[in-house]
C-alpha cells in the first residue's frame, strides 16, 4: 500500500493501513479495489496462492493453498481482513490463480 506524496514520491503505508501483516506471507495473483460495503470507501480483495506445488514441504510457513483477503476500509485509511470470519469458499485456503469482477447491473458499484 503506497500513498502518492508528490511527483515521483510515494510513501509505504502497508503497516499503517494494517494490510502489511495479514498479507505478508501470501502471494497475490489477482487484486482489485471495490466498494464492498457501498459506503463510498474502496475495499481491497486479493486472490492468493503459491506458484510452487508442495512448497510447504520445503519452506516452513509458506503454503501452496493460501487464504484470500477481503480488506474493508474504515474510511480513515485502515483496512481489516474479514475473510477469517466468513464461511464458504472464500474463507477456505486455495490456490487462487486469478480473480475477476464485473458491474452486472452497470450502476457503477
Amino acid at each position: 500500500m503506497f500513498r502518492h506524496q508528490s511527483g515521483n514520491f510515494f510513501e509505504d503505508r502497508a503497516a499503517l493501513s494494517k494490510i502489511g501483516r495479514p498479507s505478508l506471507m501470501t502471494l497475490t495473483f489477482g487484486l482489485f479495489l471495490f466498494d464492498a460495503e457501498l459506503d463510498g470507501d474502496l475495499g481491497l480483495f486479493t486472490a492468493n496462492g503459491h506458484v510452487q506445488i508442495g512448497i510447504e514441504q520445503r519452506k516452513g510457513g509458506i503454503y501452496y493453498r493460501e487464504p484470500s483477503h477481503l480488506f474493508l476500509n474504515d474510511g480513515d485509511g485502515h483496512f481489516f481482513d474479514i475473510v477469517p470470519s466468513i464461511e464458504g469458499a472464500i474463507g477456505q485456503t486455495h490456490c487462487w490463480p486469478r480473480a475477476s469482477y464485473s458491474d452486472y447491473d452497470k450502476n457503477g458499484t
